[in-house]
């Protein structure tokens, strides 16, 4: 069979729709059949929702990353934004030990009246144009063994804006002398034409080739060889060098075969069982062009041009898994199965530049009794010493040794020390200093992943009732840009991780479903279901900090948080997500109704880390007798951090209420459909951890805090809340006529009341679609 479907926004309320839609055609032979479709999606800038509450606005909204800029040409602009004003500020610059401090402050009225004016109009960024192809072809043999062979490709493209921070321009009122003043006028205020936002390009192709066929119960092969492509381009305008565009492009391709066997058999106690066994090997080769603000700043603004760190490296991964799992396959009221996998991945980074410390162990340096200054002469081992020339200092007469005097002196300290533990490589001798050094070239890293899952489910016969329960474990490596990426992206620095572990999930599902037939009338059929859900993720990969590997702090620190300031990708603490949800289904001839719940279970989750996740790191200090360094090694991993991502409007999110419902009336046998759908999410909030030792050092900023958080500053180490966006009630209407068999006419009126929804991104929104209306027209043959 086939489809044709095609889509177009009506009147003024098309809100950037534009003709989009599917064609599928298909067909089936004797030995042959196939499948080729296409379909393209597109629309322009689209209009947000213009209808909110002020009082919303004013009390739940997060507006720090919305900035109102005045329309004069003052250096920089004014940006009239909640900081500045502080107003309405539930929380003022408290900190949680990240870079981001805890500023909540929610639009003042002005704004809010600035925001709903600038709504009306289209914003820039909103714009997305996605297209797809795919073939499937089949062929038979027709033997006794049911064996054929398929083909399938498929691919995609995307084009849109992504990590958007968008500015509302705000209009002076006119100037009555000066009819000339072009920065001066009483219309509404707009969106700015030029916010920050990364312009993303995406394509995939997918090609596979496999064959099956059905020898006995015990021998199902299936045999499968595939190719992947993905090629993801990212374009942004870097907001360090005004007007310089910077990218980063991914090439991924991937080849794997894949081999499965299916055995089907009886069991005394189980009854019908299925055995599925499979084994895949893959490799994927990842290219990477980029030109970020600090490639930028070493290759073309250094002078002489410096080489620039690698921010995401090249990388090939290589892995073989293997599965078992077992099912059962009757139509008893006990339903079963369980499985068990193991992925070996291999991963070589190609050219990977990241920091690391310089100490390779803990010692005594060489203090004043020395002939030459300890910080430029380091030994590699008892019978090879290196030597500085130009810092090699005679402490007698103040002057340079000369090469063969250094020589001569770097030897006979050697002699000296050679016996002694402390003289060996205690620091890198290519630099002078205990400090940090680059590391470059190819590191490989290996994994050995593991994977199971056991589901159980009952049916009480006759009575409709399903209970189900189910237990997964899975782990996650890290990529290549996860460890290695080093630079500024975007609007964020970002420093390497080489020892990051695998993520490891334990997710639970337990559940309850009722269904019944003739229940309140002749062919109704009423569902509903309750099931609680939990995810804990140990090792889970989120920004934080740590020190580097080798590197020495001051002793004063010991018993203390101290990092190395860059932001990496870090192992935290385990991380939950959980919450209970609810369906409910009621159909019958003339009508129906559907709804769910989403009723999450709030848990504030640490973003904890260790200062020295290896316990590769020293304290140093002077003794002061003889004046030499002492490097003394960390005992464990150091002190535990708990902080704030930066990212945490994210990674803080406190799930917020879910749910929808829809009714529709259903008559003249079904061919009209006419309903609406109604959806609800409750109020967006951040569970963000405020540090009170991080918040008395400035006393200014302390009495800062104090003025302007309405909450009060808390008087110890707790979660805070921070509201990030107002809870939305949004209605959809729709209606829909099946004129024959083949023949569909439907329009659908989304965002009814117009209203304004958004989510909280690390440095903008991402604004929601207002009013929409599609008209679709569909035949199938």
């Amino acid at each position: 069979g086939g489809m044709v479907r095609l889509t177009d926004g009506v009147g003024k309320y098309a809100n950037g729709q534009k003709t989009s839609g599917s064609l599928f055609v298909g067909g089936r032979f004797e030995r042959w059949d196939f499948m080729l479709g296409a379909a393209k999606s597109e629309n322009e800038f689209y209009r947000i929702g213009s209808r909110i509450s002020d009082h919303a606005l004013m009390n739940d909204a997060h507006a720090i990353n919305l900035h109102f800029n005045d329309a004069r040409p003052i250096l920089n602009k004014v940006q009239l934004d909640a900081i500045s004003l502080h107003d309405n500020c539930r929380y003022y610059q408290v900190k949680g030990r990240n870079f981001t401090g805890g500023t909540n402050c929610a639009f003042n009225r002005e704004q809010a009246k600035w925001l709903k004016e600038a709504a009306k109009k289209p914003l820039p960024g909103t714009q997305k144009q996605t297209e797809s192809q795919m073939l499937r072809l089949r062929h038979y043999l027709n033997d006794a063994y049911d064996q054929r062979l398929e083909l399938f490709a498929a691919s995609g493209s995307a084009s849109y804006e992504t990590d958007q921070e968008p500015y509302v321009q705000v209009p002076l009122a006119a100037n009555p002398s000066d009819p000339g003043d072009k920065y001066h006028t009483d219309r509404d205020a707009y969106w700015g034409d030029s916010p920050f936002s990364v312009r993303a390009e995406l394509e995939s192709r997918v090609i596979g080739l496999k064959y099956s066929g059905a020898f006995s119960k015990w021998i199902n092969p299936e045999v499968q060889l595939y190719h992947e492509e993905q090629d993801r381009k990212q374009r942004w305008t870097s907001i360090y060098y005004k007007g310089m565009d910077m990218h980063y492009f991914v090439d991924v391709g991937s080849n794997g075969l894949k081999l499965s066997n299916a055995s089907h058999f009886e069991a005394a106690l189980a009854g019908a069982l299925r055995l599925d066994v499979g084994l895949e090997l893959r490799k994927t080769d990842k290219k990477v062009d980029d030109l970020i603000d600090s490639t930028y700043q070493a290759l073309y603004v250094q002078n002489p041009p410096a080489k620039p760190m690698v921010f995401d490296p090249d990388s090939r991964v290589k892995s073989t898994g293997f599965s078992l799992a077992l099912s059962t396959e009757g139509k008893g009221p006990w339903q079963a199965s369980a499985g068990v996998g193991i992925q070996r991945q291999r991963l070589d980074v190609l050219n990977p530049t990241f920091e690391t410390g310089n100490v390779k162990q803990g010692g005594t340096l060489c203090g004043r009794d020395c002939h030459y200054s300890i910080l430029s002469v380091a030994y590699r081992d008892k019978n090879s010493p290196l030597y500085l020339v130009n810092t090699v200092i005679n402490p007698d007469t103040g002057n340079y040794y000369t090469n063969p005097e250094a020589r001569a002196k770097a030897l006979a300290d050697a002699a000296i020390l050679g016996a002694e533990e402390d003289a060996k490589h205690l620091f890198d001798p290519s630099l002078k200093a205990i400090g940090v050094r680059r590391i470059e070239g190819k590191q490989k890293h290996h994994w050995d992943l593991k994977s199971a899952n056991f589901a159980l489910q009952y049916t009480h016969p006759g009575s409709g009732l399903t209970t189900y329960g189910s237990v997964g474990y899975g782990e996650r490596a890290p990529t290549s840009n996860e460890m290695y990426m080093f630079g500024e992206m975007y609007k964020g620095h970002f420093g390497s991780n080489p020892d990051l572990k695998p993520e490891k999930n334990l997710s639970l599902q337990l559940g309850m479903n009722y269904r019944r037939s003739n229940w309140f009338a002749a062919r109704d059929a009423l569902d509903v279901g309750i099931g609680l859900y939990r995810n804990r993720i140990r090792n889970y990969m989120l920004y934080g900090q740590r020190l580097r590997n080798d590197e020495a702090i001051d002793l004063t620190w010991k018993g203390k948080e101290h990092t190395s300031g860059n932001t990496t990708v870090n192992d935290v603490e385990p991380f939950i997500r959980q919450g209970v949800e609810l369906n409910l289904g009621y159909q019958q001839p003339r009508f129906y109704v559907r709804g769910n719940l989403t009723l999450p279970i709030r848990h504030d989750n640490k973003i904890c880390y260790w200062q020295s996740p290896t316990g590769r790191n020293y304290y140093k200090t002077t003794d002061t007798t003889t004046g030499a360094t002492v490097l003394i090694p960390f005992e464990g991993k150091g002190e535990k951090i708990c902080a704030s991502s930066w990212n945490w409007a994210e990674a803080g999110a406190i799930e917020p209420i879910r749910g929808s419902l829809t009714a529709a009336l259903t008559p003249l046998g079904g061919k009209l459909e006419l309903g609406g759908t109604l959806h609800y999410r409750d109020k967006q909030r951040a569970a963000y951890w405020y540090d009170k030792s991080t918040n008395t050092y400035e006393p200014l900023d302390l009495q800062n805090q104090q003025k302007y958080s309405k909450e009060g500053v808390p008087s110890k180490d707790k979660f805070i809340e921070l509201n990030l966006w107002p809870r939305v009630i949004k209605l959809d209407l729709f209606v829909s006529y099946r004129v024959s068999d083949q023949l569909r006419a439907s329009l659908y009126l989304a965002n009814v009341t117009d209203r304004m929804d958004a989510t909280l991104t690390a440095w903008g929104y991402s604004f929601y679609p207002g009013r929409t209306l599609t008209a679709t027209l569909e035949y199938r043959f």
